[in-house]
């Protein structure tokens, strides 16, 4: 995986799910990940701002497709493939 979004635009459902799929999205931790995700990209990862966009259009309103985005987007993050050069730690300053 060399991008982190690997489709041009994700889309809106054209119906609402039904009670049976809804019952199983809200089990999906889709809003934390996705805050997480959020909160590791302002500082550090402005290369997957475009990729995070387009997944947070969702956050209301989430279908399976959506969460399966958001976790290539995990899963190109933990691969590595990011280096932010940023180093988090103790300062050595007076």
């Amino acid at each position: 995986m060399d991008v982190p979004i690997k489709f041009n635009r994700l889309k809106k459902a054209s119906q609402q799910p039904t009670p049976e799929e809804h019952q199983e999205l809200k089990k999906l931790p889709f809003r934390s990940l996705l805050g997480a995700v959020g909160y590791l990209m302002t500082p550090t990862m402005p290369s997957i701002a475009y990729a995070y966009k387009e997944i947070s259009r969702f956050a209301a309103d989430y279908r399976q497709e959506h969460f399966n985005a958001l976790l290539e987007l995990v899963t190109y993050i933990r691969s590595g493939q990011v280096r932010s050069g940023l180093l988090l730690g103790r300062s050595l300053g007076p």
